[in-house]
């Protein structure tokens, strides 16, 4: 058996014959491997975890992209957010959230708090513009000189 692989020129392909892919034949083929892989994805999530997991993201906006590719892919999402009635920054929203955790067992959790300027990733974001975050620092210290804050 010979391991000899044929070239476009032995093939001899007619090219004056093709013709393009009509529209909505190529979109019908991209939305059934969409179906498959959502259906892929359900069953390998169903066979990891045993059920479906539950995903909680918080702090996320209130059209997220990650909990929509959740949704997308069969996954049973939450978005914990002021969207969705909870405030993140009052100590009770905790305490209920802390009852739902208990009753649901979320398997994934993702925080998407703000990024503020006074993150430790703003220095790694600035550190090749020092001027540009040492004017931001200097504009906050005059705020809070303004305020009587510090």
């Amino acid at each position: 058996m010979s391991n000899h692989y044929m070239t476009a020129a032995e093939i001899n392909l007619d090219f004056e014959n093709q013709h393009p892919l009509p529209l909505r034949v190529g979109q019908s083929m991209v939305n059934t491997l969409h179906l498959v892989n959502n259906e892929f994805n359900e069953i390998m999530a169903e066979t990891v975890y045993g059920k479906k997991p539950l995903v909680w993201e918080l702090f996320c906006g209130p059209q997220s992209q990650r909990t929509t590719s959740c949704l997308e892919n069969g996954l049973e999402t939450m978005r914990i957010n002021l969207a969705s009635g909870f405030d993140l920054y009052k100590d009770e929203t905790w305490d209920k959230l802390y009852g739902l955790y208990d009753r649901h067992r979320p398997e994934k959790l993702w925080f998407s708090p703000r990024c503020t300027y006074f993150c430790d990733w703003v220095d790694l974001n600035y550190s090749h513009r020092p001027e540009v975050l040492r004017s931001i620092f200097e504009k906050n210290d005059a705020c809070c000189d303004a305020c009587g804050t510090s």
